[in-house]
Parts: structure tokens; C-alpha cells; sequence
């Protein structure tokens, strides 16, 4: 397996609403994955339909220049589709060499799996009572921080998973 693409989710994945800030260890993660010459795609939901203030919390924030692609969809989009980013970066067809990065099993990890991508559920400041509920909004990674990714890569860039 060769991942070429990680595909993030925003909010309680890289980014802690209840501190309002980053999540530690984001950017040095962001740097060691743009570093080793991986596609970095974001998708988020806006607070409200105004998609532009998601860019200014994002340029704010500093995140916008170690993404390719960034997908900011309206609060009122149901559900969540990496299919954007995937079109974006050339790899409809190459789903598996993708990961999906994100907090919430029914939202992003139900899209991964159902696109074919390798999906990593981070648990960042998530009660222990958040569990799948069926095979879709099972991950095939948990990790509890953000850092743990750098060595998940390489673990499947050598095939040691």
C-alpha cells in the first residue's frame, strides 16, 4: 500500500472548538506529511452558509497553505462527500491510496469507508461511550492524537500494517 493523499476533516479532527484552537500537534504533523510529498485535502463545514469566513478562520489559523484542495461546504449540506477533494487531486480511482482523517463515525468515516479510502478515527477529547455502530462507521485505524498519523504512514508505506 502506498498512501499518496490524506484527506482531513476541520472541527474536532485538527481543529479543537472547545479551545479554539489548533489541536496540539497539527502543524507539525501538516509539515512532516506536505514534507514527504503527500496531497493534503480539508474538507469542512462552515458555521453558518457564509463559506468565506471558514477561509479567514483558515488563513487565520494558518492552514491554508498545506492543503492542495479545500472543500468548504454550507452548514445546511447534509452529510459529508470527499469526492471533490478525490477529483481534485486525479484519484477517483485510486481511493485506497487515500486516507480519511476524521472525529465523527456516522459523517466521515461512513465516507471513507464508502469510497474505498483507508479511514483513521481520531478520538481527540471524544467519551470513551462513542463507538460504531455497524461495519460502515468502522474505522480501520483509531488513533487518540493527531501525531500518531506520521507513524501510521510509513507503517503502510512499508506494508507493516
Amino acid at each position: 500500500m502506498t498512501i499518496e493523499a490524506v484527506l482531513f476533516d476541520f472541527g474536532r479532527t485538527i481543529y479543537d472548538s472547545e479551545m479554539g484552537s489548533l489541536f496540539p500537534g497539527t502543524i507539525k504533523t501538516l509539515e512532516s506529511l506536505s514534507e514527504q510529498g503527500l496531497k493534503l485535502g480539508l474538507l469542512t463545514v462552515a458555521e453558518t452558509n457564509d463559506l468565506d469566513s471558514r477561509v479567514k478562520e483558515l488563513d487565520n489559523l494558518g492552514l491554508s497553505g498545506f492543503f492542495q484542495s479545500i472543500d468548504i461546504v454550507p452548514r445546511s449540506t447534509k452529510g459529508k462527500d470527499f469526492k471533490k477533494l478525490l477529483r481534485d487531486f486525479g484519484m477517483e480511482e485510486k481511493t485506497e491510496n487515500c486516507l480519511v482523517v476524521g472525529d465523527n463515525l456516522k459523517r466521515e468515516i461512513t465516507a471513507g469507508n464508502t469510497i474505498g479510502a483507508f479511514t483513521v478515527w481520531t478520538r481527540q477529547r471524544l467519551s470513551d461511550d462513542w463507538k460504531p455502530q455497524n461495519e460502515i462507521q468502522t474505522p480501520k485505524v483509531t488513533i487518540e492524537a493527531i501525531e500518531e498519523l506520521i507513524p501510521l504512514i510509513e507503517k503502510l508505506n512499508s506494508s507493516l500494517v
